[in-house]
């Protein structure tokens, strides 16, 4: 890995207009990671320019991080850095911009998809948070307080704040060290992930009430129409409801078809170790990605169709 992160700092070294993005709809590891190194490279005299079309969560907004771009000059970036992405069709500034010129470096956790440019992919570790606090740490560059929050916030995401399996004891230690250079993991758990106790309520009855299972309760889910969405935006997505259905003995794919835009599905996928399904795969099949017991992909198909080809993909790998 440090003959990698070599390579990494003279491509950095060797640019001045640096681009950073992450995947479409980010999750707190994929801009906790953009942000933290945003942020550095910026401290390190360089232009960095955080790139998403996607909307800055409320959490990040409160924080004195550099301000998220949504266009620029393709022409002027020496470097791109892409981070979490997981496969080349998922990273935001390709989409925007397919005949960007630039070098990329690329840093991520995940082992499913074909990275761009340099790689440094490492599937061990629990987040691409982590692996950024390690390339810092080997450019011996400090890591402040902003910075530590951002990089904390996408372990704790990643790793489903501590309980998930991808929780090494050199997660921990990393915590335990960002918390040392400021980061609360407290105030990180209550402004990311508190929704009011009421509303929390109210929706997870919803969604609750609409519960399904299909090949003898192998897969569990439930669709949540716009509406219903609508209500709550950002704090939908800290229900934990795929997470909750996971816990079902019988389920090995849990899974929410969530409409987050009019006739646009958002599918989140869990499982858990004992259930021998690699979700990362299933979300692959269907052009995302994700982890092992966690993953996500995107459809403009109907939620019945969804449904088909997640149980058409279970039932052939169960072949």
């Amino acid at each position: 890995m440090n003959n990698l992160f070599i390579e990494a700092k003279q491509l950095i070294n060797g640019a001045q207009n640096i681009a950073l993005s992450t995947h479409e709809n980010p999750d707190l590891d994929g801009l906790g990671s953009l942000l933290a190194l945003a942020l550095i490279l910026r401290q390190m005299g360089k232009n960095s320019l955080p790139f998403s079309l996607s909307p800055l969560p409320e959490f990040f907004r409160l924080l004195p991080v550099p301000k998220i771009i949504g266009n620029l000059d393709p022409a002027k970036i020496d470097l791109v850095i892409g981070l979490d992405y997981g496969a080349p069709e998922r990273l935001e500034i390709l989409n925007a911009y397919p005949k960007i010129k630039a070098a990329v470096l690329s840093f991520d956790h995940h082992a499913v998809g074909q990275h761009l440019g340099l790689k440094i992919v490492d599937p061990k570790i629990s987040s691409t948070s982590e692996l950024i606090y390690n390339f810092l740490n080997f450019l011996a560059v400090p890591i402040d307080s902003v910075a530590a929050v951002c990089l904390l916030a996408g372990i704790m995401d990643d790793t489903g704040r501590f309980r998930h399996a991808n929780t090494s004891a050199q997660t921990l230690r990393i915590a335990g060290e960002l918390m040392l250079k400021g980061a609360s993991l407290q105030k990180i758990s209550q402004a990311a992930y508190n929704v009011n106790p009421d509303e929390k309520l109210i929706l997870l009855t919803e969604v609750f009430d609409k519960i399904k299972t299909r090949v003898a309760s192998q897969l569990i889910f439930a669709v949540i129409e716009y509406e219903t969405f609508s209500r709550a935006m950002a704090g939908f997505d800290n229900l934990g409801v795929a997470d909750i259905l996971s816990a079902t003995p019988e389920a090995k794919i849990a899974f929410t078809i969530t409409e987050k835009t009019p006739g646009l599905f958002d599918v989140s996928l869990r499982s858990q170790p004992d259930r021998g399904v690699d979700v990362a795969r299933l979300a692959a099949a269907f052009g995302g990605g994700g982890h092992c017991l966690a993953a996500a992909f995107r459809s403009d198909k109907t939620p019945e169709e969804i449904v088909a080809q997640i149980e058409q993909w279970l039932l052939a790998v169960a072949e």
